[in-house]
């Protein structure tokens, strides 16, 4: 079984803007102040079953196109996506854990279904039997130096030294690891399975960018 990055699409013909990250603005009008506000963005919690104290709305970006996987700004960084009714029913198909919708609005703009800030548990670097670990340092790909890891507890010493770190490749053995259609890690991000990747192309699910293999079953 491999995972692949997911993320949202760049391209500005699928976002209809030219900043390639996101369409949509999250108001901020619905807080009393600036601390209010900071406070709200910095600290929203990881965990799903905390509730949420404000309302959710949003604005979409002049010439921006409304899809069923979307980005917003300012960012709530356990939480980047506002997702479709159709992206949730695909979603439904697959083995998860557990996960949180919260309805959205949109104040400029009418859409033809829900939306929801897509709120997914984490999972650890420990609920796989990791056998190597790839990671580099270094912003650009010229300037990239790799280190290779077969032992978590070792990556783990090296990624709290280097909190810069991030993570290229990881192969597990599927025995013994929890191992679902969707996961969500600090390092190196979300990631979906192949299958699930195919559900949401075959179902024309907009918004969504697949990248890369990142983590692999490793072969013997």
């Amino acid at each position: 079984m491999n995972l692949l990055e997911f993320s949202t699409a760049w391209d500005p013909e699928v976002l209809g803007v030219n900043n390639g990250i996101y369409q949509l603005e999250f108001d901020e009008s619905v807080f009393n102040n600036e601390s209010e506000s900071d406070d709200f963005f910095l600290n929203f919690p990881r965990d799903i079953t905390k509730p949420i104290t404000k309302p959710l709305n949003f604005t979409l970006l002049k010439k921006g196109k409304i899809n069923d996987v979307m980005r917003y700004a300012p960012i709530l960084k356990p939480a980047p996506y506002i997702v479709s009714e159709k992206f949730i029913e695909v979603l439904r198909e697959f083995d998860t854990l557990p996960y949180s919708l919260e309805p959205v609005s949109f104040l400029n703009v009418k859409v033809d279904m829900k939306y929801f800030l897509f709120r997914y548990t984490y999972s650890d670097l420990s609920d796989f039997n990791v056998k190597r670990i790839i990671a580099y340092l270094g912003i650009t790909k010229n300037s990239r130096r790799y280190y290779e890891f077969s032992d978590l507890s070792e990556f783990q010493l090296f990624n709290n030294k280097n909190k810069m770190c991030q993570i290229e490749k990881i192969e597990f053995s599927l025995q013994d690891s929890k191992v679902k259609d969707y996961v969500k890690l600090i390092k190196p991000g979300d990631m979906i399975s192949e299958s699930l990747a195919n559900g949401l192309i075959e179902r024309g699910v907009t918004g969504v960018k697949i990248g890369k293999v990142c983590i692999m079953e490793a072969v013997d």
